[in-house]
């Protein structure tokens, strides 16, 4: 799935059972593919699950899904390190586990496409 016909940022769900439907057999099939970017955490279990920097920090046990994507909102907007880095995500896949529910994956693509290129 490249996402360079499109010209936005999209996230997708990288469940083993949702990237099958999409022709890979794992997430390191489909991280082979230039235009996907993993954002989440590090998963032990999952061979290619490595924590990205955009994972977000928060804890959907302790806080709740919908406020960990709003406080990993606040939190991007306050990492000026981040941001600095957020246009290398513009036109890109985000692969995330939270799709098709809310996700923090949703914030970088907004941002990622409202990004000027560097």
């Amino acid at each position: 799935m490249t996402n360079r016909i499109n010209e936005k940022t999209t996230v997708v769900n990288i469940s083993k059972a949702a990237l099958q439907q999409q022709g890979y057999s794992d997430l390191t099939h489909w991280l082979e593919n230039p235009d996907h970017i993993y954002v989440g955490r590090a998963v032990r279990y999952v061979t290619g699950a490595k924590k990205s920097k955009w994972a977000n920090p928060f804890s959907k046990k302790k806080y709740g899904h919908q406020r960990c994507v709003e406080m990993y909102e606040e939190y991007i907007r306050n990492q000026p390190e981040l941001l600095a880095d957020i246009s290398e995500l513009k036109n890109k896949v985000l692969g995330c586990w939270c799709k098709p529910g809310p996700c923090h994956g949703d914030i970088l693509a907004r941002l990622a496409d409202a990004a000027n290129d560097k």
